[in-house]
């Protein structure tokens, strides 16, 4: 009975107060309360999602959570159904191949299974993903996990009245999301949705589950860089704004007041270099577009470091095949446009230019040497030639440029 309660008192509380007991102080029971109260949730997405690779699924959606714990932010069955989503499409990814050998064995004359009700589970996985999330999570708490409202009121840290609002404002924006794409949505298609218990497991996860989590926190991290940079490139835009529109301010003289009984007033002498406090609080237009302009070079420097780690790893993750081809790509183009936002001479532009053909070539090979292995597709071996192709292009232009310059 000590027990029981003892179970009872730490499972209470919002999902937000146990995973500030767990990220803070390692707490256990926290984890294991978190575990209880998604777990038949996530792992019905897990079955819907992944089928029979759900179980390694559901060990990495909850071994992410193990070690992010500290950086989840809003709602946490809104945070487990998106990491959910993206262990699925990795396992996808990598279980194409074994796939496409099983279906080649099964034969033309296999009977197919009825697909009808798992492309419906699909959509209603793929538009409850681009819900806003506090009617994302109102959605998979209640209808979904099969809590009430008061329930989930607690779970997440509302009020009854804000979960039946959310709730009925959810259903229908997902009910107009899926009649567009033809499933409707009902009972069926929600029971279909929930499934039984989650697994229990006892000892360490497996190595499978293992590597789907070192996966989803690399992809996160990337995320993360990009996401960062995305930012940074705003701040610069904005500080260059605001540096032009300073510049092109006019300074107007300010009004001599009219002095008293008629006499005229003699202004007070200005002498070089010194400076009133009113002119040290307000500083005159070129001090503030100076100060704006070296603020968006900390900037540039700040970006352009933070864009050489995010290629410097995603390269490596494209060699380790555990990146594709893409993020590296993707990677690469916004260092050298970082790069050439703070080229002053085209000479530097024609260098830059340069080192990145030469990458992109090494990219080409690392992509060809996937394909001779089985391991890639032709399709990624083109694009990043016709991507090289096109900075060679724009190469060969930055070089006649500097000799129309010169000239």
């Amino acid at each position: 009975m000590i027990r029981v309660l003892r179970l009872l008192r730490v499972a209470a509380g919002s999902d937000r107060d146990l995973l500030d007991r767990y990220a803070r102080n390692r707490d256990d029971g926290a984890f294991e309360a978190l575990v209880r109260r998604h777990g038949a949730g996530v792992w019905a997405a897990c079955v819907r999602l992944a089928g029979r690779d759900a179980e390694d699924a559901f060990q990495a959606v909850f071994l992410t959570l193990s070690r992010k714990a500290g950086t989840v932010t809003g709602s946490l069955p809104a945070w487990l159904h998106a990491v959910t989503r993206r262990v699925a499409a990795n396992l996808r990814r990598t279980a194409r191949r074994r796939s496409e050998v099983e279906a080649a064995a099964r034969g033309p004359d296999a009977v197919s299974e009825d697909v009808g009700p798992r492309e419906g589970l699909a959509l209603l996985d793929e538009e409850l993903s681009r819900l806003p999330e506090p009617y994302r999570a109102v959605l998979i708490v209640c209808c979904l996990e099969g809590r009430s409202r008061d329930e989930a009121a607690e779970q997440l840290g509302w009020s009854g009245g804000q979960v039946k609002g959310r709730l009925e404002r959810a259903r229908e924006m997902l009910r107009v999301r899926l009649a567009r794409r033809g499933v409707e949505l009902g009972g069926p298609l929600l029971a279909a949705a929930v499934t039984g218990p989650a697994p229990v497991r006892a000892g360490p996860p497996s190595a499978a589950a293992v590597t789907l989590t070192d996966g989803v926190i690399r992809a996160m991290t990337i995320q993360k860089f990009k996401l960062a940079a995305a930012v940074l490139t705003t701040c610069v835009g904005v500080a260059i704004a605001g540096g032009v529109a300073l510049r092109a301010q006019p300074v107007a003289p300010l009004p001599t007041p009219p002095a008293p009984n008629g006499a005229t007033k003699r202004p007070p002498e200005n002498r070089a270099g010194a400076l009133g406090p009113q002119d040290k609080e307000n500083p005159a237009p070129g001090e503030q577009a100076d100060e704006s302009a070296r603020k968006v070079k900390e900037l540039r420097k700040e970006r352009m470091a933070a864009l050489k780690e995010l290629t410097d790893i995603t390269l490596g993750l494209y060699k380790n095949a555990r990146a594709s081809y893409d993020e590296a790509l993707d990677a690469r183009l916004l260092l050298l446009q970082a790069e050439l936002d703070v080229a002053e001479k085209e000479s530097d532009r024609v260098a830059l230019y340069k080192e990145t053909v030469t990458t992109l070539k090494q990219y080409e090979e690392y992509a060809d040497t996937r394909v001779k292995a089985g391991r890639g597709t032709v399709a990624a071996v083109l694009k990043l030639k016709a991507k090289r192709l096109e900075i060679e292009i724009a190469l060969e232009q930055a070089k006649a440029k500097g000799v129309k310059e010169g000239k």
